[in-house]
């Protein structure tokens, strides 16, 4: 039986989602954003949205 729990939680989806803050490369400017990481049977996806704040 607990092999048969080792398999389920190696095939079963991963996901995280929250806040995000990024820095621009750029301008060295820091915003806030959102985030969502999903991981499958050794697969990632990372998606990440961030705004800056326009230049003065």
């Amino acid at each position: 039986m607990s092999r048969l729990r080792q398999i389920i939680a190696a095939i079963e989806p991963w996901y995280d989602w929250g806040y995000w803050g990024g820095t621009s490369l750029e301008t060295e400017r820091g915003g806030d954003g959102w985030r969502f990481e999903f991981e499958w049977l050794g697969f990632q996806i990372f998606i990440a949205f961030t705004r800056f704040p326009k230049e003065k």
